[in-house]
């Protein structure tokens, strides 16, 4: 083989490769937060994942189970990696038979894989292409990349256009089965791309037909949800009859919430929009952009159009419809992916011209050029993403979720809330097959009949309440939780993961009680400290794994966990602290909530009830200074103020306590109840 065929090979393979060892050395080393246990769980046991059900991804992603890979985990991190290289590819193929068009001369193939590293190495797809939930957005990436490289093969020969459509038919049916609602919006752009391209010239009545064939055959692909509904463990919206199969595909669960509700919203988008696109390429590869974008733009104007569109409809979309809250914005770094391929063509075409006109003005090289900023950019998006996407070490899902399943005893029923607790709990009981004989019930969607359906499922020893209205609100949630007590708590052990129970889910003669991470359903009467209790308590906060918790990256943390099980964690102690106090075992509690403050030390309360219990200690001056470590993260914070006076007047400190009682006033004007205190202390003062 010659030489020159060997080096045309070796340049994508080698790209490749390099792609592949950093995703490698970055996947989580167990189930990932959010929606990952869902997805893996789905994978592996073929069921339907949460709305529109991504049945092509589930029936793909189940064939890398079988991999002999260490755990199903990993093997569905290896798929979202290997879709990932097939995206790699499409943007290296794309790039190199646009390359003539671009006007760039020499060093195609060279250019075409930087276009390819600049696209893959980026922080979002880099993220998305090593954990589960991801390889949805790099599947939908496909697509996109996919009917673009159909399109543009029509553009360049429109005489045999028609496999072409026919191909384009199956792929943008299939497309729909996936996450549709990208695709729909960059249906317009097809169109427009696929009219400039002449596919529409001359079209036959047997060419629709055939069209409309292959399109059905595509998006036969959804008859996946309603064969897999009654068998699936996992069964998201039940989507055995019509009105159900419509509902997932259509997202009908969704849809109310998701318009934006105000502009300042929509501007808040637009900036997270932006500043996605500069975090995706460390900064320094929009210097790239507007060269390319001018270059491209003058010799091939269709394709810039349809390349600088995918751009400005996912701008224009991600902020009017979106409605997303301050501390919800990451979800648009996953939404905007598709707008990094066109954004990687134009940098890699930047990259060229750029060192084309150095090399035109300046007599500089401008291969060596090409291959210095190509390093340094894509270097600069390494530097910046290896360090915060590496999740090799990362256990705190698996861990919590196992702790919490050690904690319950046999054939227990468990109330749980949030995708962190919810979806890797799913994991382990499917996809582990660890204690199966639990009954996990979440407890937000308990409104909906396919998850009371689900709880049947999984044990038909639990009685579940027969509601006959299927309107029913999520203001009905508490009431159904407490049907569902009243009817098992004689016969099963019944458990919440939160230390907040809905409205009406506990009747006056039921209470709460901690038992490590989770709270045991207790009759009041039944709910004391004893030492036996007190004991077992210690003990099961021994045996709890922590992998991760306390020797995390000091500078790179990943926040979304920490936020999620690390603040778990610490609220299941400051709710055992809390009820220790309630018992007047005030070591107990000082201890409790001396722990949780260790785990999170940024909870003002931790330290104001420390206070508390040193108080009740008869430790004033410990008392007063925690009240005012706590102040001191939170100003505003009345109960503080308020402790921190009375405390102050009963070690006679009249001065102080009246600032304190001046300041809850401050805070809250409308507080009558203060206003003796503020009266007396003034006299004292005087």
């Amino acid at each position: 083989m010659p030489r020159a065929r060997i080096s045309s090979y070796l340049i994508p393979l080698l790209s490749l490769l390099a792609v592949f060892s950093f995703y490698l050395s970055s996947m989580p080393a167990s189930v990932y937060h959010g929606d990952d246990g869902e997805t893996i769980t789905d994978l592996c046991t073929l069921g339907i994942q949460h709305p529109p059900g991504y049945p092509l991804h589930t029936v793909l992603g189940k064939l890398f189970t079988f991999l002999p890979l260490g755990d199903v985990s990993y093997r569905v991190y290896v798929f979202s990696a290997f879709l990932s290289l097939i995206n790699f590819l499409l943007v290296y193929l794309f790039f190199l038979r646009f390359s003539h068009l671009a006007g760039i001369k020499s060093h195609t193939k060279l250019m075409s894989a930087v276009a390819g590293f600049v696209f893959s190495m980026g922080f979002t797809v880099w993220e998305q292409s090593i954990i589960a939930k991801g390889g949805i957005y790099i599947f939908n990436l496909f697509f996109t990349l996919l009917l673009t490289h159909i399109i543009y093969s029509i553009y360049l020969n429109p005489a045999g256009k028609t496999k072409y459509i026919y191909m384009f038919s199956l792929v943008y049916a299939l497309s729909l089965t996936h996450h549709h609602m990208s695709q729909e919006i960059l249906l317009p752009l097809y169109a427009f791309f696929l009219f400039k391209a002449g596919a529409f010239k001359n079209l036959t009545p047997k060419n629709i037909m055939f069209s409309a064939v292959f399109f059905f055959c595509g998006i036969f692909a959804y008859f996946y949800l309603p064969a897999r509904a009654d068998m699936a463990y996992l069964n998201w919206g039940q989507p055995s009859n019509l009105d159900n199969f419509i509902k997932v595909v259509s997202r009908w669960q969704y849809l109310r919430s998701e318009l934006t509700r105000s502009f300042a919203g929509s501007l808040q988008q637009v900036w997270k929009f932006m500043s996605s696109i500069s975090v995706e390429y460390a900064a320094a590869g929009v210097l790239f952009l507007l060269p390319g974008m001018a270059a491209i733009y003058r010799r091939s104007r269709n394709v810039f159009i349809y390349l600088t569109g995918i751009i400005l409809f996912f701008l224009a979309v991600t902020a009017v419809y979106l409605n997303l809250a301050k501390d919800r914005l990451f979800i648009m770094e996953t939404y905007i992916t598709p707008v990094y391929f066109p954004l990687s063509i134009f940098m890699a075409a930047g990259i060229y011209h750029t060192c084309a006109w150095l090399n035109k003005k300046l007599k500089i090289n401008a291969g060596i050029m090409i291959v210095m900023f190509s390093c340094a950019l894509v270097g600069a998006q390494v530097y910046y993403g290896a360090p915060r996407l590496d999740k090799s070490s990362y256990f705190m899902a698996y861990d919590y979720n196992k702790n919490m399943f050690d904690s319950l005893e046999q054939n227990s029923v468990l109330f749980l809330t949030g995708d962190g607790v919810v979806f890797p709990s799913w994991y382990l009981k499917y996809a582990k097959r660890y204690r199966p004989d639990i009954t996990l019930v979440g407890s937000a969607v308990l409104p909906m009949k396919w998850v009371r359906d689900s709880i049947s499922r999984q044990n038909p020893a639990v009685a579940v309440p027969k509601i006959t209205s299927e309107k029913i609100g999520t203001e009905s949630t508490g009431y159904i939780i407490n049907a569902l007590i009243k009817m098992n708590f004689s016969r099963l052990p019944v458990y919440f993961s939160y230390n907040k129970p809905e409205d009406n889910a506990l009747d006056a003669g039921l209470k709460i009680v901690p038992r490590g991470i989770i709270q045991k359903v207790l009759p009041v009467s039944y709910a004391n400290a004893s030492p036996q209790y007190i004991a077992m308590q210690e003990n099961i906060w021994k045996f709890y794994n922590f992998r991760g918790l306390f020797d995390r990256h000091p500078k790179f943390p990943d926040e979304r966990a920490i936020g999620l099980y690390v603040k778990d964690y610490s609220v299941s102690l400051n709710s055992a602290g809390t009820y220790f106090e309630d018992q007047n075992l005030n070591e107990l509690s000082l201890k409790y909530f001396t722990l949780a403050h260790d785990f999170y030390p940024k909870d003002h309360e931790y330290i104001y009830n420390m206070g508390n219990a040193h108080f009740n200690l008869n430790d004033p001056k410990g008392a007063i200074a925690l009240y005012k470590q706590c102040l001191a993260i939170e100003p505003k914070y009345e109960s503080g103020w308020f402790n921190l006076g009375v405390v102050n007047y009963k070690e006679n400190n009249y001065k102080e306590a009246l600032e304190a009682f001046k300041k809850v006033k401050e805070i809250n004007p409308a507080r009558k109840d203060i206003d003796p205190f503020i009266a007396i202390t003034e006299k004292l003062v005087q």
